[in-house]
């Protein structure tokens, strides 16, 4: 057993606290809603995201993937940071974080190493507050886990539904305009959820809501690395 492992379980078997609750969503009293926007394994679309944000005026919150994604891409995750999108933890391989499947360790490290990597690719440190399970999934232990690698764990009150067998670009845009004060709204880097982005964005401009970070929606100030007015 390594010493991480034996600090893990040192920690699980002495911390008397229970996790931090799950986020799904924020302040459904206030008119904001944040689009966020997991894995990026299609560079060409998260550039049309951030030729969407940039039209508009937009920060976003990224949860990109390190392995495949950002060890592929790191000029353009790079830019992503630069130009004051919210960066968060989507974990380095994907995997869904199950211990039936994978030790404690496995899972520690699968979280860690999406850190590290972001690092590497930003050329400096990266306050990253968020992180959102691969599928979702999240089992007590392993929020537990997150919590003490300092994050808190966000998933989605709304979803495009753009990854589903059916979906189509239309599909995504009438599932997203629904959109309502807090929602925080599940999508990816894929056509479905940007074919149609811009109008999407109208649409909820329309409904005079405002589309921010997670950190802005849960009235949290930015990480350092991210524009104040995001």
């Amino acid at each position: 057993m390594s010493l991480f492992t034996k600090d893990i379980f040192r920690f699980l078997n002495t911390v008397p606290s229970t996790p931090g609750e799950i986020i799904r969503r924020g302040d459904p009293s206030k008119a904001q809603v944040a689009l966020t926007f997991d894995d990026g394994f299609l560079p060409q679309h998260v550039e049309k995201i951030l030729r969407v944000a940039e039209y508009y005026n937009l920060r976003f919150t990224f949860f990109p993937l390190g392995w495949r994604v950002m060890d592929r891409e790191p000029d353009l995750w790079r830019a992503v940071l630069d130009a004051g999108h919210e960066g968060a933890n989507h974990s380095y391989t994907h995997r869904v974080l199950r211990t039936d499947r994978l030790s404690l360790e496995e899972i520690a490290n699968d979280i860690k190493d999406h850190q590290t990597l972001l690092d590497q690719v930003a050329g400096r440190y990266v306050p990253v507050r968020f992180f959102r399970p691969p599928g979702g999934y999240i089992e007590p232990i392993v929020l537990q886990i997150a919590n003490e690698q300092g994050y808190d764990v966000v998933t989605w009150s709304r979803s495009s539904g753009g990854t589903g067998a059916a979906s189509t670009p239309d599909s995504s845009y009438e599932n997203v305009i629904k959109a309502t004060n807090g929602d925080i709204v599940l999508m990816h880097c894929i056509n479905n959820d940007t074919a149609r982005l811009s109008e999407m964005i109208e649409k909820l401009f329309g409904e005079n809501l405002e589309i921010v970070t997670i950190s802005k929606l849960l009235d949290l100030d930015p990480p350092a690395s991210v524009d104040s007015q995001s």
